[in-house]
């Protein structure tokens, strides 16, 4: 009970009485898929439900053991007293006088994402998993008073967005017209109006807090919920550029809070309270596994997911023994290296965090410094590794699962050989297949770029 309540005392500090939006670091009828608009929401005006601390997802399982209380928020971030909203801050702001923004206190947890408050989700009739409608609307974000972009970009933009957070869960986004009063932090009865909608007000002018939402706190009773404001203070882009500020990389931290996510401690996340210039425009946004796991802790994963299938087992080679990869890791250079003896051979690559686990699959031992096995994990730095190698002219197979890496280069020269990608980041992948006849399947990974020859 005692591990628990100290677990709350930390988590608060993640959301309890914080504003959530973006802030710079020093360091209609259209439809993403065309569909009608659903009922209207509808319901009394009634007062928000209590408000609780932001929950980790260790503390969601062990919740109902011990009871929740308010905690003022001390951790620096928050931008005003409403625990409703979060805000994204720009490089370098201090959002209090002598605060600092220091969020690693948090590291030591067994979780970087945060869910603001598990009651405040967009509901599921049918329970987490299942498809959900979220409708949204533009109220007065395409009206020329956003500086620096266009009405075109900007829709792009949040079109964008929302594909990235439908990509991983069972949501689907469908713009209807706009109803509601002008954007503003003031509540209002939701009637009709849609559950997300994108708009823009002054809020603290430049290079501070960048914009806001409001968490799904109160879905039936107050219209603010789901509302997504950027400061029209500032001066956007749809490419990072000097002082400048990425509206793509915004709204997609935005839309995050508006669906229930806090921000997360972990800089490797788009949830991350801190701007920092991470995409090069349209087309380019991503985000990161903590991001997934977050928002799949409040809706479910998508069901549609492709399931990580078990490498196919290698076609029987004349000698008994097993073919065997040796495997090698540079720290210096963050790079995995693999080489094969030519025969088939059947790996699997899973990154959890910095833990880096290469699996053989049946027929194929390992070779790491001069040992054999059939599992070798490596703990790799943070951020991006390469990895590269030869496997051969034998029918080879690769699976890799949740990979961030900077280059994926591989000969598997000859052979039937088969790679699969599941929720996989990569910024170049490079595979040469050489001869026969080779399969690639990476419809749930982010490729930024594809050089492969010799795979469809």
């Amino acid at each position: 009970m005692n591990s628990v309540d100290g677990d709350l005392r930390r988590r608060t500090n993640w959301g309890a009485r914080c504003v959530c939006g973006l802030v710079s670091l020093a360091m209609g009828g259209t439809v993403l898929g065309l569909l009608p608009r659903g009922d209207d929401l509808e319901g009394s005006v009634s007062a928000p439900m209590p408000y609780a601390p932001a929950l980790s997802m260790r503390t969601m399982e062990r919740a109902p053991l011990v009871q929740v209380r308010m905690r003022p928020c001390d951790d620096g971030l928050c931008a005003t007293d409403d625990p409703r909203m979060c805000t994204l801050y720009a490089r370098g702001h201090r959002p209090k006088a002598g605060a600092t923004d220091d969020i690693s206190k948090s590291s030591g947890l067994n979780s970087n994402f945060v869910v603001q408050n598990p009651a405040w989700k967009w509901p599921q009739p049918n329970g987490t998993g299942t498809a959900l409608t979220v409708t949204y609307s533009y109220s007065n974000l395409l009206d020329g008073g956003m500086k620096g972009v266009t009405a075109a970009q900007l829709r792009a933009g949040v079109v964008e967005s929302l594909k990235l957070w439908a990509a991983v869960t069972p949501l689907k986004f469908v713009e209807v017209s706009d109803s509601g009063p002008t954007p503003s932090d003031t509540t209002y009865a939701p009637g009709s109006s849609p559950n997300l909608r994108f708009g823009h007000h002054a809020i603290d002018g430049a290079s501070g807090v960048l914009a806001h939402a409001f968490y799904p706190f109160d879905v039936t009773g107050d219209g603010l919920s789901g509302d997504l404001h950027f400061d029209e203070g500032e001066t956007w882009v749809v490419k990072p550029a000097g002082a400048r500020i990425d509206f793509l990389e915004t709204c997609l931290h935005e839309v995050g809070h508006a669906l229930g996510l806090a921000h997360s401690a972990t800089q490797q996340a788009i949830m991350f309270p801190f701007y920092a210039g991470r995409f090069s425009g349209l087309g380019s946004a991503f985000i990161f596994p903590d991001d997934r796991d977050g928002i799949q802790a409040i809706y479910g994963p998508k069901p549609t997911t492709i399931p990580v299938p078990v490498p196919p087992v290698p076609v029987p080679t004349p000698t008994p023994t097993s073919t065997v990869v040796t495997v090698a890791y540079n720290a210096a250079t963050q790079t995995l290296t693999l080489t094969g003896d030519g025969s088939a051979n059947a790996l699997t690559l899973t990154q959890k965090g910095i833990m880096l686990t290469v699996t053989a699959g049946t027929g194929t031992t390992l070779s790491y410094q001069g040992v054999k096995k059939t599992t070798q994990t490596l703990v790799a730095p943070n951020g991006k590794i390469a990895i590269a190698g030869t496997l051969g002219s034998g029918s080879d197979s690769l699976t890799g699962v949740s990979l961030n890496v900077s280059t994926l280069q591989l000969d598997l020269s000859g052979g039937n050989d088969a790679v699969v990608l599941n929720l996989c980041n990569v910024d170049t992948l490079n595979l040469n297949g050489g001869s026969g006849t080779d399969t690639y399947a990476g419809t749930t990974s982010i490729v930024k770029l594809n050089t492969s020859t010799g795979f469809p």
